[in-house]
């Protein structure tokens, strides 16, 4: 199996450079990831056998599981007493990311949230036996093991206390069984306040909003990289090419013999490995995709799968499969393979299945769930939307909905890799366009994708024929939907890279002197905090806001009770008029520095009570992105043959106009040549 690095834009990427806050309020008490660490996979240190020279030898030990870790070419934080590493763990929705320094006691310290490390402890068996850090220097000698809080030097190099040296590798070991979990890993340090400065205008809101604190700058990297493999196999329906669920795969070792026994599986290892593994989970990774994980010594192997609908084929069938099966699946492994040999990389098989009554299965009960997902801005407007989802090739349906994402528009249906939609392998990058959206009605983007058929659908690189029947596709009047099949659908709130505007509760009314949260889905408690004025008024430029998205809350306040939680959609609504009155763009970054409004007082009054439209709603937002539940509806049968007739006619007129070209050229050309004679 081949090793890759997804290159995943880090979810909670935030710029820390010199920033103001209210002159009567405390400054925002934060913390910020302020630097990622490059990733590389980790071999045994006497394996000659891999070919993959990304794979590096490590001196922690000999398991898969080990990444080491090099740090940023840029300087962190300068004499800091208390830094911090945290690993997080890419889950599926509705989980997610969650993070942990793998110590509970530092994890209370930072916003990561203090159950994170007991929660992957209980919900993916995370394994602190087998859980190593050693921490090594320029030439590789060990300065220390274990969690620690770590420190920087008078230029922000990173340290370890042990002896105050400068750190420059790290070889971090953890592991979880069954399935392998895409991982990041990156450094906290606090916000620090330096010398006050004075406003240069400390009688417009802008000042009073910017004024007396600063903090101190760290540049961090554009994106955090994540380690992860592929899976070692799927099983699938060698008529349909479906993923199959349910299926019993079982690991057997030779042993000294000659014979292949589980029994040699369990002891040739010290971690206990689940052996037989069956691809049915409350985790999607495997009950939806039909993958099966084993992460084993070197040896010699044999997959001993079983199902109850299936029989397990031998080679003959292999010609007999549908031609798209080599364009999804690889290595396939069939009853008369040879023994697998484990040699220092992971070996990937893919099993087909042969039902047993001779008819293929598609699972429509099963949808193409979104095991992990990440939106980061690529420009003030475009976003990328990256992340994984179950199924292969799967068919993405990109929607425009308003504040209940009940009523949609400008539906777009993506087929293709080449347009961002799934590969082989699940992964996708969407690009959206956050320019499209009415920002009065708080619209944002609903993403959902359905299950293609694997054997007819032609999964070629685009043709320019192909990319008309994507185009003619997303004309259709009325997007179908797959009959009967099920749809999560994933809410991308617009990321806004600058805040202006006032806090409004519950019941529409101003909030005077509250206190404004910002919340990131990886991390449970705020990763800032800001007062509003006196008059329900706050501002927040670029370098204090995440780039990813995030949500705000209200709470405190003067006449305010509870806390009112928005999303970044409901607050471009909330404050349109604000926007509008004061041609203020939100998606532009803006800096401090760069912020024509620093010394502006807006001239326009907001009401005292509005229509809160769209309602906040009362569920903590920020903690986890929102999924959407299955949609079991199917189209109404007109809807349908609309969609039919509707293509038809799009079809025909291209092909007449089509013929009337060739037609006009024709007679052009003929005409031509009876001037010559």
């Amino acid at each position: 199996m081949r090793i890759k690095l997804l290159g995943l834009l880090f979810l909670g990427f935030i710029f820390i450079t010199p920033f103001k806050v209210m002159a009567a309020t405390p400054p925002p008490e934060a913390w910020d990831v302020s630097a990622c660490f490059s990733l590389e996979r980790c071999k045994d240190a006497g394996d000659d056998h891999d070919e993959d020279d990304t794979i590096i030898n490590c001196k922690i030990g000999d398991s898969w599981h080990i990444t080491r870790l090099s740090l940023p070419t840029q300087k962190l934080l300068a004499n800091q007493d208390a830094v911090y590493i945290t690993e997080c763990v890419h889950l599926p929705p509705p989980d997610n990311m969650k993070c942990t320094t793998v110590n509970p006691t530092f994890d209370q310290i930072l916003p990561v949230g203090d159950d994170n490390l007991q929660f992957l402890i209980d919900h993916i068996q995370y394994d602190m036996d087998e859980f190593k850090v050693r921490y090594y220097d320029d030439n590789y000698a060990e300065l220390g093991r274990g969690v620690a809080s770590l420190k920087t030097d008078a230029v922000g190099n990173l340290i370890h206390p042990d002896g105050n040296k400068k750190i420059k590798y790290i070889e971090w070991k953890s592991y979880n069984p069954d399935v392998n979990y895409a991982r990041s890993w990156q450094i906290y340090t606090p916000i620090a306040e330096v010398a006050p400065t004075e406003s240069p205008n400390e009688n417009s809101i802008g000042a009073q909003q910017q004024a007396d604190l600063t903090f101190s700058p760290v540049s961090p990297p554009i994106e955090c990289s994540s380690v992860s493999y592929d899976p070692e196999g799927r099983v699938f329906d060698a008529i349909t090419l479906e993923p199959i669920p349910n299926a019993r795969v079982e690991l057997l070792r030779r042993n000294t013999n000659g014979d292949f026994t589980a029994q040699e599986v369990a002891d040739a290892h010290e971690t206990s490995i689940p052996n037989p593994i069956t691809t049915e989970s409350s985790n999607p990774l495997q009950a939806l995709a039909g993958i099966f994980n084993f992460y084993v010594n070197d040896g010699f192997y044999k997959l001993n799968p079983s199902h109850a609908d299936y029989d397990f084929p031998n080679s003959s069938i292999r010609s007999s499969l549908p031609t798209n099966t080599n364009k999804i699946y690889y290595n396939l492994y069939f009853s008369d393979s040879q023994p697998i040999e484990q040699k220092g990389a992971v070996e990937h098989r893919d099993i087909p299945f042969v039902p047993k009554d001779g008819i293929g299965k598609t699972y429509p009960e099963l949808i193409a769930n979104v095991l992990y997902y990440s939106e980061v801005p690529l420009s003030p407007t475009i976003v990328s939307f990256t992340g994984r989802v179950s199924h292969p090739f799967a068919k993405a349906i990109v929607k425009i909905c308003d504040a209940n994402a009940t009523n949609c528009r400008e539906d777009t249906v993506i087929t293709s890799t080449s347009q961002g939609g799934p590969d082989k392998e699940g992964n996708f990058n969407i690009r959206l366009d956050q320019s499209k959206l009415n920002r009065e009605l708080g619209e944002k983007y609903v993403v959902s994708f359905e299950k293609i058929d694997l054997v007819s659908s032609n999964l070629t690189k685009n043709t320019l024929w192909n990319n008309l029947l994507s185009f003619l596709n997303n004309f259709r009047f009325i997007q179908q939907v797959g009959a009967k099949e099920s749809v999560n659908s994933i809410i991308i709130e617009p990321i806004v890279s600058y805040l202006e505007g006032y806090a409004y509760d519950k019941n529409g009314k101003i909030i005077p002197n509250a206190t404004v949260e910002i919340y990131v889905h990886f991390a449970e408690e705020p990763i800032r905090k800001i007062k509003t004025d006196a008059n329900g008024y706050f501002k927040l430029t670029s370098e204090y806001l995440p780039l990813t998205s995030y949500s705000l809350a209200y709470t405190g306040g003067t006449g305010a009770t509870g806390k009112t939680n928005i999303t970044t959609s409901q607050f471009l609504a909330q404050n349109y008029e604000l926007h509008q009155a004061e041609k203020i763009n939100p998606y532009i970054k803006t800096t401090r520095t760069t912020d024509p409004r620093r010394n502006v007082t807006p001239t326009y009054v907001p009401q005292e009570v509005i229509s809160v439209i769209p309602n906040p709603t009362d569920m903590a937002l920020a903690q986890q992105p929102t999924q959407l539940p299955g949609d079991q509806a199917t189209p109404p049968a007109e809807e349908q043959t609309s969609n039919t007739v509707a293509l038809v006619a799009a079809v025909l007129l291209l092909l007449l106009a089509a013929a009337g070209i060739l037609l006009a050229v024709y007679l052009y050309k003929k005409r031509m040549a009876e001037e010559k004679v």
